[in-house]
């Protein structure tokens, strides 16, 4: 499993990809962009801590990393 969260993590065409999500939210104007991803990304709201963790996360980063760290999450990849 973690040779593939690595390619996941370093491919050129999933950070191209993250890069196309983040420009996607940005041109939403959203109140919240990280509201927005989760919204598209996983068709619900983030909860409280996501959202607070998120947040601090693109501050720190960019929306275009957050975008590439939710690609990563099972939520993401694994259908429940």
């Amino acid at each position: 499993m973690a040779p593939q969260a690595l390619a996941m993590m370093n491919s050129e065409f999933t950070l191209a990809q993250a890069e196309q999500f983040a420009a996607r939210i940005r041109k939403q104007n959203a109140e919240s962009p990280v509201e927005m991803a989760w919204q598209i990304a996983f068709g619900r709201s983030p909860s409280a801590v996501e959202q607070r963790t998120a947040e601090d996360y693109v501050r720190r980063n960019s929306l275009a990393r957050l975008c590439l760290l939710i690609f990563n999450m099972n939520e993401f990849i694994y259908v429940d």
